[in-house]
């Protein structure tokens, strides 16, 4: 099964520097997991890699996934000067058509990545977690908001009522889907939410991003 829109490596070269530091919103969700005495983790969409050191400093054993080689590369340079080469795995894969063979982890991130696809391979992707997160384990994953202004954007195509393709800037050829809470809940549907946040970030160049943050728990029987 593919997906109807065509996945894109991010190009590195272009972005900028707050792309290297953990972010303030997953730090304490990994501190929480770390007292759990979890050791098993995924970065799905790990970009250059600053959660995936982050989790490895920690002492989890980190699989981190991503479709930019140029990401991945610099991750395992990082790991490397940082002697964390040991406790990070790199895997080279499309977060809509995820390996079957990496295991299973106790927690699984996923942070502004996993919507980059359409809304069917998002659901794929989140049937990946599912099928490969232990009962009780810990998924914490960031989703575009409807109430983003970039949904609405002229010069862009919409796919699935979901989903939208850009076709100019840095991000040409990158599909974004966005959702509402409730499709949140639909999709997260074996979960339970310990928290669910919607939060607006505004930039230096005047624009704005609305996220949902979502700190979730696959459900046990």
């Amino acid at each position: 099964m593919t997906t109807r829109v065509e996945s894109k490596a991010w190009d590195w070269e272009q972005q900028d520097e707050r792309w290297l530091q953990p972010s303030d919103e997953f730090q304490p969700v990994a501190r929480r997991w770390q007292a759990r005495g979890w050791k098993r983790a995924a970065d799905i969409g790990c970009g250059l890699g600053r959660h995936s050191l982050l989790l490895a400093s920690m002492g989890f054993d980190v699989t981190a996934v991503d479709l930019s080689r140029q990401g991945l590369d610099r991750l395992e340079s990082e790991a490397r000067r940082l002697h964390l080469d040991e406790r990070i795995r790199a895997v080279q894969a499309d977060l809509a058509d995820l390996p079957e063979d990496l295991g299973t982890f106790d927690c699984v991130l996923s942070f502004h990545a996993l919507y980059h696809t359409d809304l069917d391979g998002l659901k794929r992707a989140i049937a990946w977690v599912t099928r490969h997160l232990e009962p009780g384990g810990g998924f914490y994953v960031t989703f575009n908001s409807k109430n983003n202004a970039s949904y609405r954007w002229p010069g862009q195509r919409l796919v699935d009522g979901y989903t939208v393709v850009r076709e100019t800037g840095t991000e040409a050829g990158i599909p974004h889907t966005y959702l509402a809470y409730e499709d949140i809940v639909q999709l997260l549907h074996g979960y339970d939410h310990a928290k669910v946040q919607q939060i607006e970030d505004f930039y230096r160049d005047g624009r704005s991003g609305i996220h949902f943050f979502v700190e979730a728990y696959r459900s046990t029987p």
